[in-house]
């Protein structure tokens, strides 16, 4: 059976967090880090000891890095919180960190950005061993990096060891950039976007996701899958498309209560009986 899993929202602890995951029965979840008052977690000790083993009962773990970190931007080069998330990655067990290569501010050009989100990369690839990181496409556009698939085909050039960097594709926001994945036919054209760029061997994971906003938009704005402008026919399409069978698909609705979570994923789960 694939792999099909939920972003969970942080509202009270990463322990009742990994205990809602076991309740939905999902093999794969992703959340941030980010406590309800907008302040980066900072576990105790004792919480990473009791978190960590239950975390190892799910297939894949994805910490999703909070928007603070702009590692395409050339005035800010430290990533202080970035590095933070990564070390809390590692210290309670999640298995990728998903990164936005942000907007970059302060270059000249787009260029600029694409190399700034390479030299971090490049840092962290000189010692990271176990968490895999992946790049998620973006909805944005101007001096935004990863919105154009062409952009990472550009940053894997520059990146030193490409076969440790993987990517998420985000179909929200691949249509509200400009990708219209609205038909079978849009879907295809897409499918072999990523094939002549990143490769489907490259990518980690897909964010199944509709959106309320218009065709190139530029807006990042998810609704459920089959509510939003893409539509469930061409949804189905790609989850059903062989080539991408052996991808992990993860959804991000709005927020929903744990009931409409569960039909959420089970509905999705029934397209590949259909």
């Amino acid at each position: 059976m694939r792999d099909i899993g939920l972003h969970l929202r942080l509202k009270s602890s990463l322990v009742d967090l990994v205990h809602t995951a076991y309740e939905l029965q999902i093999p794969i979840f992703q959340c941030f880090l980010i406590s309800p008052s907008g302040f980066l977690l900072s576990p105790s000790e004792e919480e990473i000891v009791q978190i960590y083993p239950k975390m190892q009962s799910f297939a894949q773990r994805y910490l999703h890095a909070s928007y603070w970190s702009n590692l395409a931007s050339v005035r800010h080069t430290k990533h202080r919180v970035l590095m933070k998330e990564l070390d809390l990655a590692r210290r309670l067990g999640f298995t990728h960190l998903v990164m936005h290569p942000g907007s970059a501010k302060g270059a000249l050009n787009q260029k600029e950005g694409i190399d700034a989100v390479a030299r971090i990369l490049n840092t962290l690839l000189q010692h990271e061993t176990e968490v895999k990181l992946v790049l998620e496409n973006v909805a944005h556009g101007n001096m935004s990096v990863g919105g154009n698939l062409q952009d990472f085909k550009l940053l894997l050039e520059k990146i030193d060891k490409p076969e440790h960097i993987a990517f998420c594709i985000d179909t929200a926001h691949a249509y509200s950039y400009g990708y219209d994945l609205s038909s079978k036919d849009g879907m295809e054209r897409f499918i072999h976007e990523i094939q002549t760029t990143i490769s489907i061997q490259k990518i980690a994971l897909i964010h199944l996701n509709d959106t309320y906003d218009s065709l190139g938009s530029k807006r990042d704005r998810h609704a459920a899958p089959g509510d939003g402008k893409i539509g469930e026919d061409a949804l189905r399409h790609l989850v059903l498309d062989t080539r991408l069978r052996g991808i992990p698909l993860l959804l991000e609705p709005p927020e929903l209560n744990q009931e409409e979570l569960w039909v959420l994923k089970q509905n999705i789960m029934q397209w590949h009986n259909e």
